[in-house]
This record gives C-alpha cells, structure tokens and sequence, in this order.
C-alpha cells in the first residue's frame, strides 16, 4: 500500500470529520489496517459531572481510529458493532488511541482498539469493533490495493 494514500486517509478524515476536528481530535498515523490518533482533552469541553473525561469522548476517539484503520485499504467502510469496556476514567490531559486489525474479510473487518492516558499509559477503554466494508471507493479516482 502506498503511504501516500495513507496521508491521504489521515488527512481526509481530521478535516472531514468535523465533529471529531471540533472536539479537539486527530488521527495521527495510518497502516495497513491500523491507526493511531489523539485527544487534547480540556476541563472545559470533555469534562462529565464527575470532573474526568466524558466516556463518549473516549468512545468517539476509539471510533476515530477504527474508521481511519478499517477505511486504511481504500473502501469506504462503517461501524457495524462495538463491544467497549471503560477500564478506569480518563484524566485532562493527551490521550492517545490505536486500532489494529485482527481480520479482514470482503464485507466485514475485525479490529481491536484501545484508548490510554498518554502521559502514564495506563488503559482508559478497551473495545472490539466489526466494520461493514462498502464497495464504494474512499477515493474514486485513486487505484485500491484490492484492484
């Protein structure tokens, strides 16, 4: 797979994904299945009432990633199921997120995903998530891996 297309991907979805640009989240690298992104997270936008970071921050992170991994091939590609366990609240600050592939088939992908405290590391959210892969091309004038 080209990198180019890869850089393609990354930057296709930080600018298109407006709600995840508006909430201060970034993909940061895309493979061959995989991806890897971040969150700046801030009292004043992702805090809950319990004064850590907002699970559906969390959740919408670890979704980010798995969009950019599962669309990594070129198709067009969309959450079909999420299984999440939150491990332990997130702290303001960087949190990062990785999604790698475990299977991919013709119509379905097979990732798992999981989201840490960038500073210690620890674990926030774990998730196994199945993608439904669309025939349509993320970048219809592009050639495809599978082509």
């Amino acid at each position: 797979m080209d990198d180019t297309l890869y850089e393609k991907i990354r930057c296709f979805l930080n600018e298109n994904d407006l709600f995840c640009k508006n909430n201060s989240m970034s993909i940061t690298r895309v493979g061959k299945g995989c991806a890897f992104g971040e969150l700046n997270a801030v009292h004043e936008t992702h805090a809950n009432g319990g004064n850590v970071v907002q699970g559906g921050a969390l959740y919408t992170l670890a979704d980010f990633v798995f969009a950019a991994a599962s669309c990594s091939y070129g198709k067009m590609a969309v959450t079909m199921n999420a299984d999440i366990s939150f491990v332990r609240p997130g702290k303001m600050g960087r949190i990062t997120a990785e999604a790698r592939e475990i299977n991919r088939g013709s119509r379905t992908g097979l990732y798992e995903v999981n989201v840490c405290q960038a500073e210690s590391g620890k674990l926030l959210l774990h998730a196994v998530m199945t993608a439904f892969i669309l025939e349509q091309d993320l970048f219809p004038n592009e050639k495809t891996e599978n082509e």
